[in-house]
């Protein structure tokens, strides 16, 4: 008899353990679906900022490439509402800025690369705790940082291979015209149309036009270089593919930390060095999962949630991996959809 209790008394604790573990799991997966169904109800609604502003923007830029009159009043709303919505949740936006478009029309080309740096830009600034009003100053500045580009020859922008000394001297003048471009609208504007001609002069003195260094050089003309600098890597040119979010970080560490102040790295590395919620990564396992908590303190170990397993088979069972707790994985490659 005492046997016999003695294995159903087990087979009961079985029981009870394996209702627990299914019980958790089933937990875990409700939280995680209202977690996910919230993180979409975001990203649609980002996505309809993002692309009002994109929209917006491309007339503004037809009207400048065409030297039409123009007016940039149209985009003050938006900086508010990207400011706000920034400074609550930055991971659905990295979603919008990390996508690959491939645009052939260089108008929407720098469209789409002014609002990424904006993007960018915000979230460094939100980094250095920039007041609202100084960060909706910063966004309006970035959406126009490189209007200038609209008067560069498209066969020049669009070219695959390296620029020739002359091409590279052609591009180097549009902070020039950009600069330009926004001074005909009086002096309300007159420092950001200043910091625009700035975006490309570096803390060492390396940049151009002037070559200027950093006692000379607007904080924000820093911010939009290095957020430039950034957009530009994470996305690919004909010359060149992407580069992943934590590789663009290392990149610019590695070329141009001298370039940038000390505070203004540290908020890129901080705001942009991990891996955001939703994106999908490749473990040395093998196993492809999607990280569903980004980790600040250790941004290149997130939680991850493994979709396919080593042999590339769907996983039936829920799986969360905590990468801080698994210290033989690694992150070796990382996908944006």
């Amino acid at each position: 008899m005492r046997k016999n209790t003695g294995h159903r008394m087990a087979r009961t604790t079985d029981t009870i353990k394996t209702v627990v573990s299914k019980e958790k799991e089933f937990s875990f997966r409700e939280m995680e679906q209202a977690s996910n169904l919230a993180f979409e109800h975001e990203l649609n609604k980002v996505r309809g900022l993002y692309y009002g502003a994109r929209d917006s923007l491309f007339k503004i830029f037809q009207l400048i490439k065409n030297k039409e009159d123009f007016s940039i009043e149209p985009m003050l709303p938006f900086s508010k509402d990207f400011v706000s919505q920034l400074q609550i949740e930055a991971d659905t936006w990295l979603q919008i800025v990390y996508k690959e478009e491939k645009e052939e029309d260089v108008v929407m080309h720098t469209v789409l690369h002014c609002l990424n740096t904006t993007v960018i830009a915000i979230r460094i600034g939100i980094g250095l705790k920039l007041k609202s009003d100084k960060l909706e100053t910063l966004a309006i500045l970035a959406f126009f940082h490189d209007v200038g580009m609209l008067m560069m020859p498209p066969e020049i922008i669009k070219k695959s291979g390296k620029l020739s000394p002359e091409e590279f001297s052609t591009i180097k003048k549009h902070p020039e015209y950009g600069s330009n471009i926004l001074r005909k609208l009086g002096e309300k504007y007159k420092e950001i149309a200043d910091e625009i001609y700035q975006e490309h002069e570096r803390y060492d003195g390396s940049g151009y036009p002037d070559g200027l260094k950093h006692g000379d050089i607007f904080d924000y003309s820093f911010i939009i270089g290095i957020s430039d600098m950034y957009a530009a890597l994470i996305h690919p040119r004909p010359y060149r593919n992407r580069y992943l979010p934590f590789d663009a970080v290392k990149y610019i560490i590695a070329t141009a930390k001298n370039q940038f102040p000390q505070n203004i790295i540290k908020a890129l590395i901080n705001e942009f060095s991990g891996f955001p919620k939703g994106i999908y990564v490749r473990l040395n396992s093998k196993e492809v999962g999607r990280v569903v908590t980004a980790n600040k303190l250790a941004p290149l170990r997130p939680v991850v949630e493994i979709l396919y397993d080593a042999d590339g088979q769907k996983m039936q069972t829920l799986k969360i991996v905590d990468m801080t707790k698994q210290h033989l994985l690694q992150i070796i490659s990382a996908y944006f959809e």
